[in-house]
């Protein structure tokens, strides 16, 4: 199971499907780690932390902390995400191809991994994702966060 959709379903931001955060409801889960080999995104070179790569991860665990209306205190939920994510360069390569003139975006002719792992607290009443912890896009090594 991953946070992108599998097909043949197409994502759309406001219906989903949001399949491993409703997995997760499912199975009454408190504790989601991920895994994962994400890319940088054009519009996070230069930041110190992938914004943009963080946001849609937690958008796409929108079930897990979207305020829901008349649930009872006994049917609110917590869940802790950890979502670790390689660093550094695919094969060691990485370099600038060029600088677009019209976005000012350096492309990367390598590939390039977006890092920022992190710790998420969601909590169904509080209607937004909680950051706790994040490391940086090229912070490599082990943070011990209680969860």
């Amino acid at each position: 199971m991953d946070l992108n959709v599998q097909k043949p379903y197409e994502w759309e931001s406001i219906k989903g499907p949001y399949e491993i955060a409703s997995y997760c409801i499912a199975e009454n889960s408190n504790l989601l780690i991920l895994l994962d080999a994400w890319l940088e995104s054009p519009e996070d070179i230069g930041e110190d932390y992938a914004w943009t790569t963080m946001s849609f991860w937690a958008h796409r665990l929108l079930p897990l902390w979207q305020k829901q209306e008349e649930v009872s205190t006994n049917d609110q939920r917590e869940m802790s995400v950890v979502i670790c994510n390689r660093t550094g360069n695919e094969n060691g390569e990485c370099y600038v191809l060029r600088l677009c003139c019209i976005t000012r975006i350096m492309q990367y002719a390598g590939k390039k991994f977006c890092g920022s792992s992190c710790n998420f607290q969601m909590n169904s009443s509080s209607g937004k994702p909680g950051l706790k912890h994040a490391m940086g896009k090229d912070e490599e090594g082990v943070s011990l966060w209680t969860v």
